[in-house]
């Protein structure tokens, strides 16, 4: 840790790693600043080059690519301002860039929809390969209260672009985990030194729904589905990634009484999850007949799950 002056830190650091699978050796610098603009107020940075190393499956599994395949890269860069408020309350802002190369990917081994309307089936014996790069940007907001009684939690917002192309053919899509809004609250409420209950919320845009899958047209004529309910089966299509998961949503709740004998603590907890019982979706392996339609791309997440517990310290 560096000190230039009272207001100014920097923290510079080093990893360095070596896989034996691949024979491959590496080192990664990184250096973070803060700086103090007021007694308030201080600016964050930090910025480095990450490394991670294929998985051992990957590079000697039934799809292994080979003792060749190199680590995947990502250099990030961040900078944001966090600001101390009246209430015991802080704001955050934060802007992020990550530009990836080397991602790996199975080249082919989706199947999908060619330009002449012909369909290609997924090769199963697509090798793990260093084929993509990527690059993200967004932003990051958080408030938060952190009190020793009373109400405390935080809100939190996200917003960012996650966009792949492979380096080979140029083919570009959004990146199987972008998402543009990501919202997140929790709050913690203490009655009393005994008794608090807490609440999280977790929305999101939600995922693209991984492959080359589109809508199923409809024929004109086609009757409409009893119900009304969403399309029996989807689409191949020469495009990766196009289409969305529905938002997701889900509110927990969790409440907490402790009670304490000498040096024994007993606390009791009962528990809902997902209370409200959305049906949140998944991407799940799918099946594709050879006029090209999509079976069962999706499937439900948790449903709402009551529990109750007790927890003993001593």
């Amino acid at each position: 840790m560096l000190r230039p002056s009272q207001r100014v830190t920097v923290t510079p650091g080093a990893r360095a790693d070596y896989w034996s699978a691949t024979d491959t050796a590496t080192a990664s610098p990184w250096a973070s600043l803060a700086v103090t603009l007021t007694p308030s107020t201080v600016l964050h940075a930090g910025a480095g080059p990450y490394r991670q190393f294929p998985e051992l499956e990957q590079v000697q599994g039934i799809w292994g690519g080979g003792v060749a395949l190199r680590p995947e890269t990502a250099r990030h860069l961040d900078a944001g301002l966090e600001q101390r408020l009246p209430l015991d309350l802080s704001l955050q802002a934060t802007c992020f860039a990550r530009r990836e190369s080397d991602l790996m990917w199975r080249r082919g081994a989706e199947p999908r929809l060619l330009p002449d309307a012909t369909v290609q089936l997924g090769r199963g014996e697509a090798p793990w390969v260093n084929a993509l790069s990527g690059d993200t940007r967004g932003v990051e907001l958080v408030l938060r209260r952190d009190a020793p009684a009373g109400l405390s939690g935080w809100i939190g917002y996200a917003y960012g672009r996650y966009r792949q192309t492979d380096r080979d053919t140029g083919e570009a899509f959004w990146a199987d985990y972008d998402q543009r809004h990501a919202l997140s609250l929790f709050g913690h409420y203490r009655f009393t030194n005994r008794t608090a209950i807490g609440v999280k919320l977790r929305a999101g845009s939600n995922y693209p729904i991984v492959g080359y899958i589109g809508e199923q047209p409809a024929r004109a004529d086609a009757p409409p589905l009893f119900g009304g309910g969403p399309a029996l089966f989807y689409a191949l299509a020469t495009q990766r990634n196009t289409l969305r998961l529905p938002a997701y949503r889900r509110i927990d709740v969790r409440i907490d009484r402790t009670m304490t004998w000498s040096r024994l603590r007993l606390t009791l907890f009962a528990e809902v999850a997902n209370v409200l019982d959305r049906e949140n979706m998944r991407n799940v392996p799918y099946g594709v007949d050879r006029a090209g339609r999509v079976y069962g791309p999706l499937d439900s997440l948790l449903p709402i799950v009551p529990s109750a517990g007790v927890l003993i310290e001593f």
